[in-house]
């Protein structure tokens, strides 16, 4: 640092000339501190004689404290206000790298090494010393010209004059780089021991929590090594087998079984440890007198290098379970026999009515062809009647068996569009019903669904004629079938019903009109029924008196087409 560069100050009292009392102040902006050029010369030659005085004798003396300085390895600093100039020795030369007659002195030189993050302590430590607030004394880095990054400690003391006015600020500076690294190492070390204990702390709490969570399980957790000991078993297993912890753990004590289960389970064990995956058995175990099955689940545990070291197990009671499954496997076993038998009683009861009901009906036209005109109109009409209920005894009957049928009728999955097969389903019932022509049928394009081309032919016949069939009388009937989201829908403007009897229309035999009304059977909506429940589905119906109805079906998601 140059003098050029300091601020002028005002000089020290005991001149002659009329001059302020305080000989220096600081400068303002945090630089350099000096006294003013103009009084310097005349403060030197005052005081050259009484310094020359001095200088000889005290020679020996400094020379011998610097040697001292030097081996202490201490490096000494100075800073004179007055006249601006400063030194350092040789020993903080050598601190800082520098050749022995390096002239960079004073708080300014020696801030140029300090490391830039201590750089704003360092001059807030300078400022608060020059304006008394504090001494200087201070640890900080420096970063040498090799890069390298040293530790020092700063201390110097400000020395005033009289009347409080800065004279001069002498330092030393120890190398304390062996201490702060041992500081450093020793807090590394205290914050590792303290990381080290939080975490053997959180793996603690990691376990009991794992363990509680393991001993309020429902299923038996059990963990063995290779050679079968138990290690680990949690709270259920110990109450199944009435063992303690203590026993299994420290007396290796194992539940006892018979040779025969003893046996499997070892099998199991080592199907596992030789092929390293999870497998799942079912396995039968004495628990306190009485054989319960268990659906077992055991893997393998490894270490880091995938050594297999334990085998554990997780095994749950589920003999209430199977018991359900053998009850539930044997009524469905009845209940199909039962079904299997009343179709069959169904399927017999209606064939074999067929022959006696032909037998009414060509009897009563025989009778008609027979009398002629001597059949009197009384008789006439009572034959009509016995022709009438033979027919729709007959009707019913073909029903029936159609009906029967459906539940043993094995089924074809295939996409189906059901967009043509309306239009081919609508074709045959106009051909086989002149009153039916007068219908506007709307099918939407590209209805594909998934399904049995025969049943649903069955379905969609059944409800495209119950739209027909229960139009307004004297209007034309308007039908529009659609596509849903897994499904199709069916649409008209018809009598409509009231839903309160939506559970009715789709059970056999139940019609909510009567025959002089509407005739018919009641077996149609019911054969939708079982067809969609063949498929999986849902057919539900929406509908208001004289407003319509519209009939909803939805077959499984799982075998819904990819246009829907």
């Amino acid at each position: 640092m140059e003098a050029k560069n300091c601020k002028l100050v005002a000089i020290s009292p005991g001149s002659q000339t009329d001059r302020p009392s305080q000989a220096v102040s600081t400068s303002g902006d945090g630089g350099c501190l000096c006294a003013s050029p103009r009084l310097v010369p005349s403060l030197v030659k005052e005081s050259e004689e009484s310094v020359r005085s001095v200088t000889s004798p005290l020679e020996s003396v400094t020379d011998w404290q610097n040697l001292a300085l030097d081996v202490a390895c201490v490096g000494v600093w100075q800073w004179d206000f007055v006249s601006g100039q400063g030194q350092w020795s040789k020993g903080l030369c050598s601190l800082l790298g520098l050749p022995d007659d390096a002239k960079v002195v004073g708080p300014d030189g020696i801030a140029n090494f300090v490391h830039p993050d201590d750089q704003p302590r360092y001059k807030q430590s300078i400022l608060g010393a020059w304006d008394g607030v504090s001494d200087h004394d201070l640890e900080y880095r420096v970063l040498l010209p090799d890069n390298r990054v040293r530790w020092f400690l700063d201390r110097a003391r400000v020395f005033r004059n009289d009347d409080g006015g800065l004279l001069r600020m002498v330092g030393a500076i120890t190398d304390v780089s062996a201490r702060k690294h041992e500081e450093i190492a020793r807090r590394e070390l205290e914050r590792g021991a303290s990381e080290r204990l939080l975490m053997e702390k959180a793996v603690q709490e990691t376990k009991h929590q794992f363990e509680a969570i393991l001993d309020n399980a429902p299923a038996a957790v059990y963990v063995k090594d290779v050679a079968g000991g138990l290690s680990f078993v949690n709270q259920r297993f110990l109450e199944l087998f009435g063992l303690t912890k203590e026993e299994v753990l420290e007396d290796r004590r194992q539940p006892v079984h018979e040779v025969e289960i003893l046996e499997q389970l070892r099998e199991h064990d080592r199907r596992v440890l030789e092929a390293g995956v999870p497998i799942q058995f079912e396995e039968q175990i004495d628990v306190r007198g009485e054989r319960r099955t268990y659906l077992s689940v055991k893997f393998p545990l490894t270490d880091d290098g995938g050594r297999t070291y334990a085998l554990c197990g997780i095994s749950t009671d589920i003999t209430d379970r199977k018991l359900a499954e053998q009850g539930l496997h044997q009524r469905s076993v009845e209940l199909q026999a039962a079904i299997d038998e009343i179709n069959q009683l169904t399927y017999s009861v209606s064939h074999d009515m067929g022959s006696p009901l032909r037998g009414v009906i060509g009897n009563v036209r025989f009778l008609r062809e027979e009398l002629g005109q001597r059949l009197e109109a009384a008789a006439s009409q009572r034959l009509t009647r016995i022709e009438m209920a033979a027919l729709k005894m007959a009707q019913l009957v073909d029903d029936l068996l159609s009906f029967s049928r459906l539940g043993r009728q094995e089924m074809r999955m295939e996409v189906v569009d059901l967009t043509e097969l309306a239009e081919k389903v609508l074709a045959s019932l106009q051909s086989a019903h002149p009153s039916y022509k007068d219908a506007i049928v709307e099918v939407q394009d590209d209805i594909l669904v998934e399904g049995d081309m025969d049943l649903l032919t069955i379905a969609l016949k059944a409800l495209v004629e119950n739209c027909l069939k229960y139009k307004k009388s004297g209007a034309t009937v308007r039908i529009k079938v659609r596509k849903i989201e897994g499904g199709f829908s069916i649409e008209d403007d018809g009598i409509g019903f009231d839903t309160t009897y939506n559970h009715k229309i789709f059970k056999p035999f139940e019609r909510l009109h009567r025959d002089v009304e509407y005739a018919g059977t009641g077996i149609g909506l019911a054969k939708v029924q079982r067809i969609v429940d063949r498929h999986g589905g849902k057919v539900w119906a929406e509908s208001q008196p004289g407003l319509g109805s519209t009939f909803f079906v939805k077959l499984n998601s799982a075998a819904s087409g990819p246009a829907l």
